[in-house]
């Protein structure tokens, strides 16, 4: 099966944006910070479309080995929870680990030249329960620690059920699948209508699940979408990221409609979730499709930050509000940031190669085992029935 290293580096460059935006949140830079949010700037630092984006080339990845024939049976659907769990938990557990040591060890006091955003990320008292659900990952718990760990919670429940979901990708037709993605925006609405913020964390898993399967639908008729894109014309290609990007990035008919229905958080992101995961689903084809766009992508420093993006993801944050509180006072808020990205990227490579790495390993290890030991199974059985 081709690996798509254009995918990795569209991860990658994601996680940089949500680094850049993180930080961007961190800083009180008054009457700038609309010229700088809405701007060209905005495009460095999309941190809420990037995770539209990793959701969207998840579906995507985890498509191919079904469209590639892996079949969807009892044995391997436990094969490829397994994989899913050592893949993204293992390496969470480690690195919510470190975050409650950092947080125990290091917090005092809010940072006064540091936004209110930041200041609220890490405070005092926190549960025990809260602390225990961290480790059990799927409760419907404030992430007192750690704030990005969000979409994984939401990432690692989708990827249980994706087996499922994609016994409709391989069998129906994409208009009937595109419905069923719509679908799930329109129970995800019709839920938090009945019961509001009660159960929201599922909510919202129940409406990131369509994300995933327009990612799927993507790796089902890329080869089509690939020849479609590659043949348009130059003028045409121009016009097609600029309207990716342009949805991508600034389409929040959701801003329009509240000023005449006020519309409650959750809902103005639906609205406006239907419109970046339309332009993130642009983005990724014109990445896979142009070859200016993929020989950038392939490019060796790329590749690398995209491999090392969920380690990346993970740890920036710790960093940050470690580094905020050793050196409140001591240097400026700008400086202790700029130190931070440098030493998250020092921390996510060490993590790629001593915890990402190992986990995969271990994962194909236990699924190997386990295959081994019911082939095993299966001879004894065998030779017990011929001797009968």
């Amino acid at each position: 099966m081709r690996r798509y290293y254009e995918l990795d580096s569209l991860r990658g460059l994601a996680a940089c944006s949500v680094i850049l935006w993180h930080c961007f949140l961190m800083l009180n830079l008054g009457g700038l910070t609309s010229i700088i949010e809405y701007g060209p700037s905005r495009i460095l630092m999309a941190g809420n479309e990037a995770v539209i984006l990793f959701f969207l080339l998840s579906g995507l990845v985890l498509a191919l080995p079904f469209l590639n024939g892996l079949e969807i049976t009892k044995r391997n659907y436990g094969y490829f929870v397994i994989k899913r769990i050592t893949r993204i938990y293992l390496p969470y557990v480690v690195a919510i680990s470190i975050s409650i040591i950092c947080y125990y060890g290091f917090y005092t006091q809010p940072n006064g030249n540091v936004s209110e955003w930041g200041n609220n990320l890490w405070k005092k008292s926190v549960p025990t329960q809260d602390i225990i659900q961290h480790f059990l990952f799927f409760g419907n718990y404030n992430h007192d620690f750690n704030v990005v760990i969000w979409s994984l919670i939401h990432e690692l429940r989708i990827s249980i059920i994706f087996p499922i979901v994609m016994i409709a990708i391989l069998k129906l037709k994409w208009k009937i699948n595109v419905s069923l993605g719509m679908f799930f925006y329109l129970v995800s609405g019709i839920l938090y209508y009945a019961f509001g913020d009660a159960y929201l964390d599922y909510i919202k898993t129940i409406f990131y699940l369509n994300i995933f399967i327009f990612g799927a639908l993507l790796a089902k008729h890329k080869e089509l979408l690939i020849g479609y894109v590659s043949g348009l014309p130059a003028f045409k290609k121009i016009l097609l990221i600029f309207v990716g990007f342009f949805l991508y990035l600034y389409m929040k008919p959701s801003f329009l409609i509240n000023a005449f229905l006020p519309l409650s958080d959750f809902y103005r992101q639906i609205i406006d979730t239907i419109f970046v995961t339309m332009g993130a689903f642009i983005i990724t084809i014109a990445a896979l499709s142009m070859s200016r766009i993929s020989n950038v992508l392939l490019r060796r420093p790329i590749k690398f930050l995209g491999e090392i993006s969920y380690s990346l993801y993970l740890y920036h944050l710790a960093v940050m509000l470690t580094f905020l509180q050793i050196f409140n006072g001591v240097l400026n808020v700008g400086v202790i940031l700029f130190l931070s990205v440098v030493v998250t990227l020092i921390i996510a490579t060490a993590s790629y190669y001593f915890v990402e790495i190992p986990c995969m390993k271990l994962g194909k290890r236990i699924v190997s085992f386990l295959g081994k030991f019911e082939s095993e199974f299966k001879k004894v059985n065998v030779k017990k029935e011929l001797k009968s």
